[in-house]
């Protein structure tokens, strides 16, 4: 999970100088930064089956070294006639692979990990995610500054190739031959239906889960841009990934610190969905205060603390809406997971595009931040209306 952010970010920062390099606008950039939103759209739900079937572990180690082959291959597009074309490709091969990620982590955390941890559990893992993000933000600047852009891209492809032969390799026999034949998991989507009137509860998830991928896709592909374009004198790429990297550090932290509350509270007795309710609410109304205020900074010190305070509510989001599907889908929760995130995918992709078109347009984020606060506004009430507790599946 680390190594998936890892190479998402890889483009974030280095976006810049493979524009000035082919000489791409603001328009074309932003579709080359949604363009592993395609593949990683293309497999969620197929992703999500197989992660039930076959177990989350198996599915997550095929998915990097798929992943990371097309990461480490990526830089030979630029030799291509249509470099640009070929860029898109490969970072569509990228999100393919990496699509199992959330699928197969949900399966994996359902499967074997007791209720009573896994909010705990979950924003651990989701740390080391966003982990990732800073290490790719912080690590790729100087790479690209001492041997160019390509080489980042390789030395990271050839790593998470090396790490999925080696875990793979490593893989306890119980957890490499998947879930037990009898569990619900292992039956798949066909020993299962969506019990009666739980349709409305589903959407409802989905447009939650479509909030978080507009504000986490958004965020992890233009904060580099937003800080060197916006604020003048801020134009060192190295600066710019430190800088870029904080938000998703702070996530981290906090991700950890909201896992633990979380658990914590259910000790003392707070019933399961009010546990969960209270984490989407900070992970909601969080971020919509924080990224409302964001027009209103005057350097970058004032927007960074900003997008902290951002991606450290939004990572509520692993104790409350994540920790939910587990809950209530069960053997599904990998299913669902990839349904949900088909969701929030198209709107990555969406939000990515319309950034690039608003800030060629108007040379700003203004509009764009505003949306996305009532994007996150409308989250909040979604689940207050519509989300309740109890199985969302039942036997065929």
């Amino acid at each position: 999970m680390a190594l998936c952010n890892v190479d998402r970010a890889l483009l974030s920062v280095a976006g810049v100088p493979i524009a000035a390099e082919l000489g791409l606008d603001s328009v074309m950039l932003g579709v080359l930064q949604s363009a592993y939103l395609w593949g990683y759209g293309l497999g969620q739900v197929p992703a999500g089956v197989l992660a039930d079937r076959l177990g989350g572990p198996r599915v997550l180690l095929f998915g990097l070294a798929l992943w990371s082959v097309a990461t480490a291959l990526l830089p030979l597009a630029r030799h291509s006639p249509a470099p640009l074309l070929a860029l898109v490709l490969a970072r569509a091969v990228f999100g393919l692979g990496s699509a199992v990620a959330l699928p197969a982590t949900s399966a994996t955390v359902s499967m074997l990990v007791p209720a009573a941890r896994r909010a705990s559990s979950l924003s651990a893992i989701y740390a080391c995610f966003n982990l990732g993000s800073i290490v790719g933000l912080s690590v790729t600047p100087v790479l690209i500054a001492v041997r160019g852009w390509p080489f980042a891209f390789a030395l990271f492809g050839v790593l998470g190739t090396v790490w999925a032969a080696l875990a793979s390799a490593l893989l306890p026999a119980s957890v490499r031959s998947g879930p037990a034949p009898s569990s619900s998991a292992a039956k798949g989507g066909a020993a299962m239906k969506l019990r009666a009137g739980a349709a409305t509860q589903v959407l409802a998830l989905v447009w939650v889960h479509c909030v978080i991928g507009w504000g986490f896709f958004l965020l992890l592909s233009w904060i580099p841009t937003f800080l060197s374009t916006q604020f003048a004198g801020f134009g060192d790429l190295r600066v710019v990934g430190l800088a870029s990297s904080l938000p998703w550090l702070v996530s981290a932290l906090v991700g950890l610190l909201a896992g633990g509350l979380a658990d914590g509270l259910a000790e003392r007795g707070w019933a399961g969905l009010r546990v969960r309710t209270a984490m989407h609410r900070v992970a909601t109304l969080g971020p919509a205060a924080a990224i409302a205020l964001l027009p209103l900074a005057t350097s970058p010190a004032s927007a960074v603390a900003c997008l902290c305070l951002a991606t450290g509510a939004q990572a509520f989001n692993f104790a409350g809406f994540h920790s939910h599907v587990a809950a209530v889908a069960g053997g599904q929760a990998g299913t669902l997971l990839a349904l949900t995130n088909s969701g929030g995918i198209v709107m990555g992709i969406v939000g990515n595009i319309l950034t690039g078109v608003l800030l060629q347009r108007f040379g700003s984020f203004t509009a764009v931040f505003a949306a996305t606060a009532c994007l996150y506004l409308s989250s909040f009430l979604v689940w207050t209306l519509c989300v309740r507790d109890g199985p969302l599946f039942v036997p065929a």
